[in-house]
């Protein structure tokens, strides 16, 4: 594999500096108001008065979002190069998403390592992260680390062993590494750990394309 294609590909989890990061990192801003909101939102506790108050001025908020530019419809090679990026966009790892915990991504090779703290909007039991949250997370950091090989692919099966509750509001790390490579398809580990506790292991089947004739 030639080193710029992997290089390309690395770009979706470790992107180049931003062209203008000063719009980046006001975006990124918007994104950091929106997620404490949400927080705010799922344990409010106020009057209907309020809450209709709230609404109107957030429905303002939105107005005027929705009257500035936009890529949206555009084709995609015509989008802003800064936000092209997972890092950028993506439901787990998306700085400008405000889903997302977000996902931190600290190194490739020959270990994938990435880590977030997940707040009250990813509760599945009482003060745990959700199953399909902590899964996702897993796509995200299992899809990263298959990169660091020859032989890319889509998630064509992703297993999770859940071994301890993953709390809410600590850092969780993420490591994951290639395991075996046959053909087109790349076999994947990973494990999520809260300090020394080991909370999850998971194991996922990567496809590549089959090559046209």
């Amino acid at each position: 594999m030639a080193e710029g294609a992997a290089n390309d590909r690395a770009r979706i989890y470790f992107p180049p500096p931003p062209q203008l990061p000063g719009r980046q990192a006001a975006k990124h801003a918007v994104a950091d108001t929106i997620r404490a909101l949400v927080d705010d939102l799922l344990f409010l506790d106020a009057d209907e008065a309020e809450i209709n108050a709230l609404a109107t001025d957030l429905a303002a908020i939105r107005s005027r979002a929705a009257a500035l530019p936009t890529y949206r419809g555009e084709r995609r090679e015509d989008w802003p190069v800064d936000d092209l990026p997972l890092t950028e966009r993506g439901p787990n790892t998306g700085a400008i998403n405000p889903g997302a915990a977000p996902l931190h991504f600290e190194s490739l090779t020959p270990t994938t390592k990435a880590w977030a703290v997940f707040g009250a909007v990813h509760e599945g039991g009482p003060g745990d992260m959700h199953g399909g949250v902590i899964m996702s997370a897993f796509d995200d950091v299992l899809g990263c680390a298959q990169m660091a090989g020859d032989v890319v692919g889509r998630t064509g099966t992703l297993t999770v062993r859940f071994v301890s509750p993953s709390p809410l509001g600590v850092r969780i790390d993420f490591e994951a590494w290639i395991e075996r490579v046959e053909r087109r398809k790349v076999f994947v580990r990973g494990t999520s750990h809260d300090g020394d506790t080991l909370l999850a292991e998971a194991q996922g089947i990567f496809v590549a394309a089959r090559e046209r004739p």
